[in-house]
């Protein structure tokens, strides 16, 4: 009977672990779905902004920013330092020149929110109602997976405003 009894156990016990092991996954792919990734190329009349420049993604009413760093294609990842991923929703988007000096993203994204970014200006200078979340009318929507931000920005000409 002893024996019957632990090959009973023994038989729950293996049913389970493969319960918990069929669910588990189930429980990362809900903790997945609730954020998105985001990458994309900003550029000026068909040009890459300039290397350095700080794209960043806003969503106030959760307290969510997260920044990323133009490469010399205008190309950016967007980063948090929290999280692997923002959550889904509507952002505030905010695109600013490089700082002159060394400052991080982390940085430069503060300065921005504080309005002590300074920029040298030029012909191809990034609108100053673009270098910060408050003042920006740009959004982009993040969804669960994968999503690309594109933007292109003209001189004398206002870029479309939402982007999803």
């Amino acid at each position: 009977m002893c024996g019957q009894r632990y090959g009973f156990i023994s038989l729950c016990t293996h049913f389970a672990v493969l319960v918990f092991l069929a669910l588990a996954p189930g429980c990362r792919d809900a903790n997945q779905q609730t954020t998105g990734t985001v990458q994309g190329r900003i550029t000026m009349d068909g040009i890459p902004i300039p290397q350095g420049s700080v794209v960043t993604f806003l969503m106030p009413e959760h307290g969510v920013a997260a920044t990323g760093m133009t490469d010399e294609h205008g190309q950016f990842r967007i980063t948090s330092p929290t999280t692997n991923g923002l959550p889904i929703g509507e952002y505030q988007v905010a695109i600013a020149p490089p700082k002159t000096d060394s400052a991080s993203a982390e940085e430069v994204g503060n300065a921005m929110l504080d309005g002590t970014l300074g920029f040298g200006g030029g012909d191809r200078e990034i609108p100053i109602s673009l270098q910060n979340p408050a003042t920006s009318d740009v959004t982009f929507t993040v969804q669960v997976g994968q999503n690309t931000f594109e933007y292109e920005l003209s001189i004398g000409e206002r870029a479309p405003s939402t982007i999803q």
